[in-house]
């Protein structure tokens, strides 16, 4: 029981999706704008400069340009989406699958949608190998192709549960205004740059804090947003820290903290739930709700058909403990992101398990692709990514197809001229719980093993 650090909950202010708030995101496709959204009687252009451009009014009032820019410092924001690559050895780098990942997704943001953010890999150096970054030639390989690389502190054991903690270090980020994070399992199927400026301003659409609720869990942790904060690092793994105490002797009924009535958390198949058993909630998906919504008390989540927004008065931020306060409630007249559709998870892949596409035979997938990095175009014969950005999904093979693309598109940039047919597919790795074909027990057991010997006097802290 956290008995000691239990903030409680604050009101929050659920948006339904209704037509009469509705808008329609379209993607433009020349470099220099991102995004058109149109929205009954105005529009806004958010351009690669990161800027909002007034073009009508609404209702009398004025759109005010550069309406994103934080108020404090009059500068263009700065945002990243971050990798994690963690329990990596040097030597067998080129055999990771998480590295090849990286590379594809970073590949369709910057060559495919003209991103204007920052690429980061946060990388975990396994506590067994003798290095403590890598070699020179290999970061000239991220190098070459725009990644920013983070090394953090190796851990007292390096496996799936003390990784999945180690998301959280991007909070330490503190150059950027945003920072998504994504699992390196992960390919983007359009520019999530949006997100980023929806959440800034006097006339933001979202919280600083994005989540995405889960099928059956409060959240799913493979893409989430947050504000970087280096007092907000500190007080994260303060929290962690004392999350692994209770090692094993995990009660979902309390969990982070316990959950009372009326306050509940919804899943899309699941309402009215008051627990922590949900998968991961023990780990990073129960601490990533538990700080955003009872911690920083500020966090959208999304859903297929809504969005819950969830704010409080900076000064009710402050009170310790927090009650439910009326200043929490989140102001009326939010519109949505996507008309009837705000669901993200249209626009990207998660491979989970065994589906990973560097678990395939590129031989499926390979095809020849033309040296010029612009193969998006109108008549280019390879995956057109506008179909996704539509909200039509795509299937598996045609996703793992564009993965193999971008990867041997990568491979030229970064100079690696790598042997598709030798390397892929590549053999299982231990990473945790579901990362292999082990049985369950072994893997389960490998994953609490974070919990038994965590040395606590050698807290895995930033």
């Amino acid at each position: 029981m956290l008995s000691s650090i239990q903030p409680k909950l604050c009101l929050g202010f659920l948006f339904i999706a209704s037509p009469l708030f509705s808008f329609i995101i379209h993607q433009t496709f020349i470099e220099e704008s991102l995004l058109l959204f149109h929205k009954s009687d105005y529009t806004l252009t958010i351009e690669s400069q990161s800027r909002i451009e007034e073009t009508q009014t609404l209702k009398g009032i004025r759109v005010k340009q550069n309406a994103f820019i934080p108020k404090a410092e009059n500068k263009e924001p700065k945002f990243a989406y971050v990798f994690l690559l963690a329990g990596v050895y040097p030597e067998t780098l080129f055999t990771n699958g998480g590295f090849y990942g990286i590379l594809a997704a970073n590949e369709f943001f910057k060559q495919v949608v003209n991103s204007t953010a920052d690429v980061v890999a946060m990388i975990r150096i396994h506590k067994d190998s003798q290095a403590t970054s890598f070699a020179p030639e290999q970061e000239d390989i991220f190098k070459r192709v725009g990644i920013k690389l983070e090394y953090i502190p190796k851990p007292a054991v390096d496996n799936f549960f003390t990784a999945m903690f180690d998301k959280f270090r991007m909070l330490s980020l503190t150059e950027y205004d945003r920072v998504m994070f994504l699992d390196s399992d992960i390919q983007p199927l359009c520019n999530l740059d949006y997100i980023f400026a929806e959440s800034m301003g006097e006339n933001a659409t979202l919280e600083p804090n994005v989540i995405r609720a889960g099928k059956i869990e409060a959240v799913n942790g493979g893409l989430f947003m947050l504000e970087p904060n280096k007092d907000d690092a500190d007080r994260a793994f303060k929290y962690i820290n004392e999350r692994y105490k209770y090692g094993l002797n995990w009660n979902t009924t309390i969990g982070w903290q316990e959950i009372q009535a009326p306050d509940h958390w919804e899943a899309l198949k699941l309402k009215n739930v008051m627990n922590w058993g949900f998968n991961g909630g023990d780990a990073d998906q129960g601490f990533l709700f538990y700080w955003t919504k009872y911690i920083k008390r500020s966090v959208s989540i999304l859903f297929p058909n809504k969005i819950e927004h969830w704010r409080c008065a900076e000064e009710v931020k402050q009170g310790t403990p927090l009650d439910w306060n009326s200043k929490c409630h989140f102001e009326e007249g939010k519109e949505r992101l996507y008309g009837n559709d705000p669901w993200i998870d249209k626009q990207f892949i998660h491979y989970v398990s065994d589906m990973k596409p560097w678990f395939m035979s590129s031989t499926e997938y390979i095809q020849e692709v033309p040296t010029d990095s612009n193969v998006y175009g109108e008549d280019a014969k390879v995956f057109d990514y506008r179909k996704s950005c539509k909200k039509k999904m795509i299937g598996i093979q045609e996703s793992r197809q564009l993965w193999f693309q971008l990867l041997s598109m990568a491979s030229r940039r970064a100079q690696m001229n790598i042997n598709f047919t030798s390397i892929f597919p590549l053999k299982y790795q231990e990473l945790g719980r579901w990362a292999t074909k082990k049985k369950k027990s072994e893997s389960e057991a490998h994953y609490h093993e974070g919990w038994v010997r965590f040395n606590i006097d050698k807290p895995n802290r930033l």
